[in-house]
């Protein structure tokens, strides 16, 4: 049964699809937290967590930081995904460890849901994490610089037909390659019912 806590599917195409929670839409690019294939004999269940993970990678002076995933990693920090507060972290260097600290400030007074500080010596690269999965791509932070970020809410939820999974050592991570149906937005505890067919066209209904 549904649940405060859960996203719930119905399949009711009789067919075999693929759904996805789009997390982040560019001009070119379509992230998705997850990629799941609903049965269509049961409602498919999917727990909401509650709070988003925040871990960042960095390199110490002189190494190269191309990679977001290379170089030594800060311990994490958790941001209420219920609450939704908009909040400030800064990543610190911690001279007498030779280390990336990365702590909770307090209220992000632009408005946005978070504002990631870089007042270490290099680049910095924050992976946000929902759940065991990468919400978005890593988010790149200059030194010395801020980035705000709005993440997009509630998810979108759509029919797809093939994707590009990536499992980095911070989890997994979705790139949707083609949509079959429109966009539709979904809140924990919603249920989406799914019909159609893959000649006529995917409809989603959101209640």
């Amino acid at each position: 049964m549904p649940t405060e806590n859960n996203f719930t599917i119905i399949n009711q195409t009789g067919e075999n699809i693929l759904v996805a929670f789009i997390s982040r839409m560019t001009e070119s690019n379509m992230y998705a937290w997850k990629v799941v294939g609903p049965s269509q004999d049961q409602p498919y269940i999917e727990p909401f967590p509650n709070q988003m993970e925040l871990v960042t990678n960095y390199y110490p002076q002189g190494e190269s930081n191309t990679d977001p995933y290379g170089g030594k990693q800060t311990n994490s920090v958790w941001w209420d995904n219920v609450k939704r507060t908009p909040t400030t972290y800064n990543a610190q260097w911690n001279e007498a460890n030779k280390k990336v600290d990365m702590e909770l400030v307090g209220t992000n007074q632009s408005g946005a849901d978070i504002a990631l500080t870089n007042n270490s010596r290099a680049m910095i690269f924050v992976h946000p994490k929902f759940g065991s999965n990468e919400y978005i791509p890593p988010v790149p932070v200059l030194p010395s610089s801020t980035v705000n970020y709005q993440f997009e809410w509630p998810m979108s939820v759509a029919v797809v037909d093939d994707y590009s999974q990536y499992c980095p050592p911070n989890g997994e991570l979705y790139e949707v390659k083609n949509k079959l149906s429109a966009l539709s937005k979904m809140l924990p505890g919603q249920t989406v019912v799914i019909t159609g067919n893959l000649t006529s066209g995917y409809q989603l209904v959101v209640s």
